[in-house]
């Protein structure tokens, strides 16, 4: 697989800003055998940044479930059967003992979170993700409180591997892939994304440096915006304002990891006017203020 990836610089890890936790193989024996954590446990996790010429090729496959979720950039996941194209707001599962290869796009890398699971239950997710065995990528709609999740499971790793620590991980793996497998009722949607939604969705991220009013917004669509309130909260579980803030939480956090730009230059590119009001809005959505996260995270 991945011949055309012969010429071209290749790397496993060492990104700026990347994270990434492997639990040792004693915890996770002991994990395996509690009957608290052994239905779905993670063994390792992590999250690579703006990931230029990531590779990893595993030619036997590995022995947990991997789960890619990108939320930036483009990549792609080849197996003997597929070859994916990964794009942002998609997600894969590789089976275990399944050969496979993947990599980033050298002109626009990707930026993915990362886990690899087993357990008892692991084999009935990955059948609700694909019911044929086929792995595929699938979208979901982007939503802050899976992104609080995931980080709120390594945030906990990263502050060591104390029991309840562990525990508080593997928990909330049932809710990482709720997030994922059952994303209308974890969202709040029960219909499909209406193509009206989609163009708001365009628009937002082509205006993400721009205060936008939702009559604002409803005029570029030709949509009233009691009907565009209504129709994005039934499509999305949340209100078109909502969800052009979270684009904006989104596009600071990149900032923040990745550039020298000040609080203020960065309220500017994401079109918010009040510092104060940013980093409020940014800690109640990330769990860390601005600085902090900056501190953690910048590559």
């Amino acid at each position: 697989m991945s011949k055309h990836q012969n010429n071209r610089q290749k790397l496993q890890e060492g990104f700026p800003g990347q994270r990434m936790i492997v639990l040792p193989d004693k915890l996770i024996e002991d994990v395996a055998i509690s009957d608290l954590t052994s239905a779905l446990f993670l063994t390792d996790a992590g999250f690579y940044p703006r990931a230029r010429f990531h590779f990893r090729e595993r030619e036997s496959g590995c022995r947990e479930y991997i789960l890619i979720y990108c939320i930036e950039g483009r990549g792609v996941i080849e197996t003997p059967k597929n070859s994916l194209k990964i794009t942002p707001n998609t997600f894969c599962i590789i089976p275990p003992d399944t050969p496979h290869t993947y990599f980033s796009d050298s002109n626009d890398p990707w930026s993915i979170y990362w886990i690899h699971f087993q357990g008892l239950y692991a084999p009935h997710f990955f059948s609700k993700y694909a019911p044929l065995g086929e792995i595929h990528n699938r979208e979901v709609f982007f939503d802050e409180r899976r992104l609080k999740l995931i980080n709120s499971v390594l945030f906990a790793l990263e502050d060591g591997f104390a029991s309840h620590n562990i525990e508080f991980v593997n928990l909330n793996m049932w809710q990482i892939l709720t997030s994922f497998l059952y994303q209308d009722l974890y969202s709040g949607n029960v219909s499909g994304k209406d193509s009206k939604v989609s163009d708001v969705i365009d628009l937002m991220k082509a205006s993400i440096d721009q205060s936008l009013t939702i009559q604002d917004i409803a005029e570029k669509v030709n949509c009233s915006p009691s009907h565009l309130y209504a129709l994005f909260k039934e499509h999305t579980g949340y209100s078109p304002l909502q969800y052009f803030t979270q684009l904006k939480i989104q596009r600071s956090c990149y900032l923040l990891s990745f550039s020298d730009l000040s609080i203020k230059e960065i309220c500017c590119k994401i079109g918010i006017a009040d510092p104060f009001y940013f980093s409020r809005l940014f800690k109640k959505v990330m769990g860390l203020s601005p600085s902090q996260y900056r501190r953690k995270h910048k590559g």
